[in-house]
């Protein structure tokens, strides 16, 4: 089983507020220009809230969607398409204390297929250990930092996902 996208980001904010700790984007190619549009289309995007009313879970989102459709979204459906983000596929999985809160969204554009249900199951299969190894990354890289000023680092082996083909590839 595959999970295509052609671009993503990775965004840890506080529970409760929106406010990034830290991102990671993958196949944006002018991130300034694209919030620059977003925070005009922002209050018309209803996909984070429906991502932070239920953690855990995946969400397929399209440019397309019956939400979208309507002249009012007009602007918002514009953004989604002039950055390739029609078809979206994202999760929200809150950290062990439920302190923090990271969203990954993956997207693609035409002529690639929406995303599929079987691609949202795997997301939400998947989305806590892509998590688990974002957080794994970033405390390493700020042990790395000398300015950081840390000397050590717990860590934990997975061998095996529940539910997870052996064979499955993504």
């Amino acid at each position: 089983m595959q999970l295509r996208f052609t671009g993503g980001s990775a965004m840890t904010s506080f529970a409760g507020q929106q406010s990034y700790a830290d991102m990671c984007t993958h196949g944006i190619a002018d991130l300034p220009a694209v919030f620059a549009s977003y925070e005009k289309v922002r209050h018309l995007d209803g996909m984070g809230a429906q991502l932070l009313a239920q953690p855990g879970r995946a969400l397929i989102c399209s440019a397309h969607d019956r939400e979208n459709l309507d002249e009012a979204h007009r602007p918002l459906r514009e953004h989604l398409l002039a950055f390739g983000l029609e078809f979206g596929l994202a999760i929200a999985v809150p950290s062990a204390g439920e302190e923090m809160v990271t969203v990954l969204l993956l997207h693609r554009a035409a002529p690639d297929p929406p995303y599929a249900e079987h691609e949202r199951n795997l997301l939400e299969s998947l989305g806590p250990l892509f998590m688990e190894m974002w957080a794994a990354n970033r405390a390493l890289a700020m042990q790395r930092d000398p300015r950081t000023g840390l000397s050590g680092l717990a860590a934990a082996l997975v061998e095996h996902i529940r539910g997870l083909d052996p064979g499955a590839t993504f």
